[in-house]
C-alpha cells in the first residue's frame, strides 16, 4: 500500500514537472514562434501617390517602420527584370516572359511565342517537366520561362544565376509561397513569383492563379483582387510559410491597362487601386503577428507618369523590423538616410532570418516623423537636379567653348584685341566648379535664372581672385586651393554639396550614392596638384624639402580620393597615384621613360587592388572596390572578363553620347595646333613659367590614366585639360598683348 501511495505521488510530481517547470524551460523555448517575413507588393506607385491617397493602414504601419526611397535601376526596360534584382541583391535583366509563372496544377492555354492549345490545354506542371526535365512541386508555384531566363542570365553582363531569394530560403531549411498576381483581361503577369523562385524557377507554395480575381468591368484591366479569396490563401501560406511574397495588383493593373485612359483618369485609378490595396493591407496585417514577423512593403517599377517627371527609379518602400526603430531607411550601398537600393532587400532579409546580422543589410536612422510627405520632396529635388544637369553643364561648355574660341584667335589669328580679355575668361572657368558646388543651397528653383547667375558668380569669384593676386601665378595658386580645400572639406563630411551639384552623381541614374563622383575627382586631382606645386614653389628650400613637403597634399588627395569610406573612387585613386608618382619624378628631375611611365602605372594598380583586398577583408561593410575585388577571387576568370567588357562598354558609350566629348577633342586640337603652329608658346611657357609646365606635364600623364582605367571618365578628362589649357593661356596672355611682358 505504501508502494502504491509512493508510486502515485511520484507520478503527481513528474506531472508537475511536466506542466509546470519545463514550459518555463525546453518547451517554452520550442513553442515560440518563428520569426516570418512578409513582402507585400504595391507596384507602380509614387511617395506622392500615398501622400495624396487615403491610406490609413500603410501610414500606421509606416510610423513604426524605417520608411525610405528605393533606387530599383536595373539593365533593360522589361519590368520583370526589377523582381529579379531585387530577388538577387544584383542589378541585372531578364527577358521578357519572365513573369509567366503558374500554378502547377493550372491549365495553361497559350503561351506566347511557344505555343496554343486553347482546346486541350495542359498542366503548368506537365510543361514545366517539357521544358526542363525537373519534377514540379505538387502545391507550388512554377515559371515556365526559367530556361529563357538562365540562358539569358548566363550570357550577359552581369553574368548571375536566377531565383537568389528562394535558393537562400531553402538553404536555411526556410519554406517561402508566393500569393496574388497583376493579371488582366487580356494578359498575365505573375511577376512576384520571379521575386520568390529559386533557380529552377519554383516556389514551392503558392497560389498565383486567376481563382484569387474577380471579374469587374470597371476595374482597370477588367479584374481585381477579390479580398475574401486572397485573405484565405494567404492564411494557409502564413500556417506553413516562413516567407511570403504579396501582389497586391490592382495598382499594376492601373498601369498595364492605362493605354485606352487620359493621363488624369489613369492618376484617378492608381489612388483608387491604392487606397483598395490598404483596405487588403489592413485585413492581411491582422492575420499576423507583428513580434516576430518583418513586413517589406516595396514597389519595384515606376509608372509612366513619374518616368515623364524625370523620375525611373525611386519609389517608396516600407521596412518594419520588430527589431528595428522607426525612422528614415539607409544601408551600406547608398550611406544616405531616406535612400536604399534594390540590391539591399535580400541582405536585410537575410539579416532578420539569420542569427548573424549581414553587413548589407538596411538600417534606420532616427527621425522626428518619418513622412511620405519628405520622401516626395526627396523625390522632387532629386528630379530638379536630373533635369537641371543638362542645363548647367550646357552653359559650363559654353563658356569652356568660348575659351578655346578666344584662345584660338587671339594665339593663332593674333588677335590683339581679344588677348586682354583672356585671362578672365580662363579664370571665370576654373571657376565654375566652385559656384556649382553650392547650387544644392537653390534646391534648383528658378532654372532659368540660376542658368544666368552661376556664370555670373564664377566672374566675380575670378574678378576677387585676380584683385587679391598680383600674378597669373598667384592667382592660379589662390583659386586651386581654394577649390582643392574645399572639395577635400566637402569629402571628409559625406560629400553633401557634390551630391547635389550638376558635376555630382545622379541619385535617379544611381551610378553613384556616396563618395566622389567623377567629374569632380577630375577638378580635385587638377586643382590639387596645380596648388600643390606653386605652394612649394614659393617655399626656399632644397629639391629633396620640396618633394617631400609636397608628397604631404598629394597623398592626402590619393588617400581621400580611394578611401572606401571617404571618396571611394577606383579609377580616381589610380589617377590620384599616377599624379603622385609623375610628381615625385617630376619634382627629383627624374628622367621619364617608357619604363618608368609603365611602373608608375603597375604601382597605381597594385596599390587600387591592395585597398580593395583590405576593404573586403576588414570592412564589415565594402565599397564598390571590396565588392569588385571579392567577386572577381570568387568568380575567376569569368567574372573578371565581365567586369572588363562592362566597362568598356560604359566607356564606349560615354565617349559616344556625352557632350562633353566635344569639349574634349576641341581642347586637345587647340593644343595640338599651337604645338603645330606657335611652338613659341610653350618654348615661353616652359621657360618663363617652369611651374606651371611641370604641373601641366603631371597632369597630362594622369589624365590618360583617368581616361584608360575610368569607365565614365569623359568629362573629367575634359576637366582636367580645360586646366591644363587655363595654364597655358594665362601664362601666354602677357606676351600677345602689346607692350606687356611677365
Amino acid at each position: 500500500m505504501l508502494m502504491k501511495r509512493i508510486s502515485s505521488l511520484m507520478l503527481i510530481l513528474l506531472i508537475l514537472i511536466t506542466v509546470v517547470i519545463i514550459p518555463d524551460g525546453t518547451l517554452s523555448a520550442a513553442s515560440t514562434p518563428s520569426k516570418k517575413v512578409l513582402i507585400v507588393i504595391n507596384d507602380y506607385i509614387s511617395a506622392d501617390d500615398i501622400v495624396q491617397a487615403d491610406t490609413p493602414n500603410l501610414k500606421a504601419l509606416a510610423a513604426q517602420s524605417g520608411i525610405g526611397l528605393i533606387n530599383n535601376r536595373v539593365k533593360n526596360k522589361v519590368p520583370a527584370s526589377s523582381y529579379i534584382s531585387l530577388g538577387n541583391a544584383n542589378r541585372v535583366a531578364t527577358p521578357a516572359g519572365s513573369e509567366l509563372a503558374f500554378n502547377s496544377s493550372e491549365p495553361v492555354r497559350s503561351l506566347p511565342g511557344i505555343f496554343e492549345n486553347l482546346s486541350e490545354p495542359l498542366s503548368a506542371g506537365t510543361l514545366y517537366q517539357q521544358f526542363t526535365a525537373k519534377a514540379p512541386p505538387s502545391e507550388g508555384v512554377v515559371n515556365l520561362y526559367i530556361e529563357p531566363a538562365v540562358k539569358y542570365a548566363a550570357t550577359h553582363n552581369p553574368m548571375y544565376i536566377p531565383g537568389g531569394l528562394g535558393s537562400w530560403a531553402r538553404s536555411q531549411q526556410l519554406e517561402i509561397g508566393v500569393l496574388g498576381n497583376s493579371d488582366t483581361m487580356y494578359s498575365l503577369n505573375r511577376s512576384a513569383a520571379i521575386l520568390a523562385m529559386d533557380e529552377n524557377g519554383i516556389v514551392p507554395r503558392g497560389q498565383v492563379g486567376s481563382d484569387i480575381l474577380a471579374r469587374n468591368v470597371s476595374s482597370p484591366g477588367g479584374l481585381h483582387t477579390e479580398h475574401s479569396r486572397f485573405l484565405k490563401e494567404l492564411k494557409k501560406l502564413l500556417a506553413s510559410c516562413d516567407i511570403v511574397v504579396l501582389d497586391l495588383g490592382d495598382t499594376s493593373r492601373v498601369e498595364l491597362s492605362r493605354a485606352n485612359c487620359a493621363d488624369t483618369i489613369v492618376a484617378k485609378q492608381r489612388i483608387q487601386a491604392l487606397e483598395r490595396n490598404d483596405r487588403l493591407m489592413g485585413k492581411l496585417l491582422q492575420l499576423i503577428d507583428l513580434k516576430n514577423t518583418m513586413v517589406v512593403v516595396v514597389t519595384p517599377n515606376t509608372n509612366s507618369d513619374m518616368v515623364l517627371a524625370g523620375n525611373f527609379t525611386l519609389t517608396p518602400i516600407v521596412v518594419y523590423n520588430p527589431e528595428g526603430q522607426p525612422g528614415y531607411l539607409t544601408s551600406p550601398t547608398t550611406r544616405r538616410s531616406g535612400l536604399v537600393a534594390n540590391v539591399d532587400l535580400l541582405p536585410s532579409i537575410v539579416s532578420y532570418m539569420s542569427r548573424e546580422r549581414n553587413p548589407g543589410a538596411m538600417t534606420t536612422v532616427a527621425a522626428h516623423g518619418n513622412e511620405f510627405s519628405d520622401l516626395a520632396a526627396k523625390v522632387k529635388l532629386f528630379q530638379d537636379i536630373r533635369n537641371s544637369r543638362n542645363p548647367f553643364h550646357y552653359v559650363f561648355m559654353l563658356l569652356a567653348f568660348l575659351m578655346l574660341v578666344m584662345a584660338y584667335l587671339a594665339c593663332i589669328q593674333n588677335n590683339s584685341r581679344i588677348a586682354p580679355y583672356l585671362n578672365i575668361v580662363v579664370f571665370t572657368v576654373l571657376s565654375m566648379p566652385l559656384v556649382y558646388l553650392f547650387l544644392g543651397y537653390s534646391n534648383y528653383k528658378y532654372l532659368a535664372l540660376l542658368l544666368v547667375l552661376s556664370p555670373v558668380a564664377a566672374w566675380i569669384v575670378a574678378r576677387i581672385v585676380l584683385s587679391l593676386t598680383n600674378s597669373v601665378e598667384s592667382g592660379l595658386a589662390l583659386l586651386t586651393s581654394l577649390t582643392a580645400i574645399l572639395l577635400l572639406i566637402d569629402c571628409f563630411r559625406g560629400s553633401p554639396w557634390m551630391l547635389v551639384s550638376p558635376l555630382g552623381s545622379d541619385t535617379i541614374a544611381g551610378g553613384r550614392f556616396y563618395g566622389i563622383g567623377n567629374d569632380y575627382m577630375g577638378v580635385l586631382v587638377a586643382a590639387s596638384v596645380i596648388a600643390t606645386m606653386l605652394l612649394i614653389n614659393q617655399i626656399r628650400a632644397g629639391r629633396a624639402i620640396k618633394t617631400l613637403l609636397g608628397l604631404l597634399p598629394l597623398s592626402a588627395l590619393a588617400f581621400t580620393i580611394g578611401s572606401p569610406e571617404i571618396g571611394a573612387n577606383v579609377g580616381g585613386l589610380i589617377t590620384a597615384l599616377v599624379a603622385l608618382g609623375m610628381f615625385i619624378a617630376t619634382t627629383t628631375r627624374t628622367r621619364i621613360t617608357f619604363k618608368r611611365l609603365f611602373m608608375i602605372g603597375l604601382v597605381a594598380v597594385i596599390g587600387v587592388l591592395i585597398v580593395a583586398e583590405l576593404d573586403a577583408t576588414f570592412s564589415a561593410n565594402p565599397s564598390h572596390a571590396g565588392k569588385a575585388i571579392t567577386s572577381l577571387f570568387t568568380g575567376g576568370y569569368e567574372v573578371f572578363l565581365s567586369i572588363i567588357i562592362i566597362k568598356l562598354g560604359i566607356l564606349g558609350s560615354t565617349v559616344i553620347h556625352s557632350s562633353w566629348t566635344i569639349i574634349l577633342v576641341l581642347d586637345l586640337l587647340l593644343l595640338l595646333i599651337l604645338k603645330l603652329k606657335k611652338p613659341e608658346i610653350y618654348q615661353s611657357f616652359a621657360k618663363n613659367y617652369p611651374v606651371l609646365a611641370d604641373s601641366n606635364r603631371i597632369l597630362a600623364y594622369a589624365t590618360m590614366a583617368l581616361f584608360a582605367f575610368n569607365d565614365t571618365g569623359v568629362i573629367a578628362s575634359a576637366l582636367i585639360l580645360l586646366y591644363i589649357t587655363g595654364c597655358l593661356l594665362v601664362s601666354a596672355e602677357n606676351s600677345l598683348i602689346p607692350g606687356e611682358g611677365r
